[in-house]
């Protein structure tokens, strides 16, 4: 009686290229190029499958090097693939020119090409045969950002690639071990069964539609806050700039102008004070707008501090404050900010901050902060490099969870519960968020529908706490595996009983029988033992399943799922899946044995997985 440790995985498929063996290679200088790309990133589990011993080192080498390449250029495409494709099979296709067929396992995505993988198999290997012979310099270092730049992101990201919070949101899902399918269109399936549970971004599937209509919309979301007695701020809907002009006759100077319809903050011009800067900030405004309308509204002192409910509790609270340079008591603002270029260039591109700390912006807004280039600033004093934060420019987040007074905690709530949110990030400005808002005049900014979670090292475990309040753990259902003849079939159903009377909603399949917990047959439209044992992780009735491998199906197929719990291995009365009438081969049987038992992997607090020979 063995146990795995538990990893994270991905469902994989399997995807086969032509490979001409490499002859030896220096490598000494891959594990620095590597450090500098992954940045101590977790690679992904080992490889289940052994390789051939006729292929040489030296190739076996390059293409695991390649694969660590084609994970790094998924993840800087916002890719959901976190798993390091592996090496299932490898076959000698013509001796004299040493030319391979391998196929590997790569992350299944639904939206995920073949042209695409193949894309990032090739990028890999003309990248791989630069760095073999290059020397990891800083200018080197450029041209190999700007190479992953050219051949592979820009024309994969507007093909696949997600925004930056949902690709956050799934990486952690990853991490924590909760099973997830990208359906497509944005939106991913997490968890098995009766756990599973869908999103888009961060919006549930418990999310009003409606709610999440109107609450695009500033002019209708302020007016749906007023009319239920909370607080919201004063303004003027405009399509011109003259109606601009004549805003300001009600409203006063100074004021805040943005797009009505947008997000992320784009559009936004703060603390407008004269007619000059009203024109050309609803000019950037309606840039951003698709209805062409603006929001003219007047300017209320106070911090805008970020209030996250899900499923009608308060998950969290921060104060959001621009993206900031921290100073050390010895530096002035000059050598921070040089100091802040330097890092950021030596990080690739999709890695660094939103923002160029010496950038036009960065400049007026450490001006308007009161500091001056030869400035000293003090140990932990901030340095702000934007007016505000903002999804679109990044921030620093403050936890003010302990402090957020009930009342302000409690109108967050009712505010998320008006448009019927189960996720709302409701962004109150108030000058102390422990104080309750009608002392101090804080109203509610926005109400966000399927808010960000940033960038910042804070959102890290906000997303956790995230993920694992909406699906109340991981998501995963048992899972139990059944392997032999008739025998194992009996085996199986012994099993599933026990699970009846333990209470679970538990389906018993094979590949070409599926029970219902009451005993009826399900019909599906197929007759393999991967597409049935997928469709009932979709299937919201399903509360286990114990499933029978009578074939080596999941060697030519792969695994259908990520984990299982269990593995019994009856006998060795299994037939061969390309060849039904044929008995399965001592050495075919050997290698499914290999690839089930890497497949049993228990998770803390999960149910303990066993495998039992």
């Amino acid at each position: 009686m063995t146990s795995a440790a538990s990893k994270p995985r991905q469902i994989s498929e399997q995807i086969a290229f032509f490979f001409r063996e490499r002859g030896p290679q220096d490598f000494s200088q891959l594990e620095h190029w590597f450090s500098i790309l992954e940045e101590g990133e977790s690679i992904g589990d080992p490889a289940p499958y052994p390789l051939p011993d006729e292929l040489p080192q030296s190739s076996i080498e390059w293409l695991c090097a390649c694969m660590r390449l084609i994970r790094i250029c998924f993840q800087a495409a916002l890719v959901p693939a976190f798993h390091t494709p592996q090496i299932a099979k490898c076959e000698l296709v013509d001796e004299e020119s040493r030319n391979w067929r391998i196929t590997f396992t790569v992350p299944h995505l639904e939206d995920l090409s073949t042209e695409t993988v193949q894309l990032a198999f090739d990028t890999s290997n003309r990248i791989l045969a630069w760095l073999v012979r290059t020397q990891p310099d800083d200018q080197n270092r450029t041209i190999l950002f700007n190479t992953i730049q050219q051949l592979f992101l820009d024309p994969t990201r507007t093909k696949f690639g997600m925004s930056p919070s949902p690709h956050l949101i799934l990486q952690k899902a990853y991490e924590l071990g909760i099973p997830f399918r990208h359906l497509g269109r944005g939106s991913t399936l997490l968890g098995w069964g009766a756990k599973a549970r869908m999103v888009y971004a961060s919006s549930t599937e418990n999310d009003s539609g409606i709610g999440l209509r109107l609450s695009t919309s500033k002019l209708l979301t302020a007016d749906i806050l007023r009319s239920a007695g909370l607080p919201a701020g004063e303004h003027v809907i405009v399509r011109d700039v003259a109606q601009a002009e004549a805003a300001i006759e009600k409203l006063g100077w100074p004021v805040v102008v943005k797009p009505d319809d947008g997000d992320r903050g784009e559009g936004i011009s703060l603390d407008i004070r004269d007619e000059a800067g009203l024109t050309k900030a609803f000019q950037l405004a309606q840039s951003h707008s698709a209805s062409k309308t603006v929001m003219v509204e007047r300017v209320v002192s106070g911090i805008c501090h970020r209030l996250f409910v899900l499923e009608g509790r308060l998950l969290f609270a921060i104060r959001r404050e621009p993206t900031s340079l921290c100073g050390d008591g010895r530096s002035s603002v000059e050598e921070l900010v040089a100091e802040a270029v330097r890092k950021e260039r030596m990080r690739p591109p999709w890695k660094r901050m939103y923002i160029d700390p010496s950038d036009d912006m960065s400049q007026q807004s450490i001006a308007a902060a009161g500091f001056g280039q030869d400035d000293i600033v003090a140990d932990g004093a901030m340095l702000p490099l934007r007016p505000i934060e903002s999804t679109a420019w990044g921030g620093t987040f403050i936890d003010v969870m302990d402090s957020i007074h009930p009342e302000n905690q409690r109108i967050a709530l009712e505010a998320a519960r008006l448009f019927g949110l189960s996720v709302a990030g409701v962004d109150l400005i108030t000058p102390d968020i422990s104080r309750p808002w009608h002392e101090n005049g804080a109203i509610f900014n926005e109400i966000n529908a399927s808010p960000s979670f940033g960038m910042h090292h804070i959102s890290e475990p906000l997303v956790l706490g995230y993920l694992l309040s909406y699906l109340g753990g991981t998501g995963r259902i048992p899972v139990e595996v059944f392997v032999g003849g008739d025998a194992a079939w009996l085996a199986a159903q012994q099993r599933w009983e026990g699970m009846l009377a333990d209470g679970l909603a538990a389906m018993l399949t094979s590949a070409r029988d599926t029970i219902e917990p009451w005993g009826a047959r399900r019909y599906m439209a197929f007759n393999d033992l991967y597409r049935r044992v997928t469709a009932l992780t979709r299937s919201r009735s399903v509360e286990a399943i114990v499933m029978v491998v009578q074939s080596d199906e999941f060697l030519h197929a792969g695994l259908p799922l990520e984990w299982i719990d269990r593995l019994e291995i009856v006998d060795q009365q299994l037939s061969s899946f390309l060849n039904p009438e044929a008995p399965l081969a001592a050495d075919g049987f050997a290698s499914l044995e290999h690839l089930l038992q890497w497949w049993v992997c228990p998770q803390a607090g999960e149910p303990s997985a066993q495998v039992t020979a």
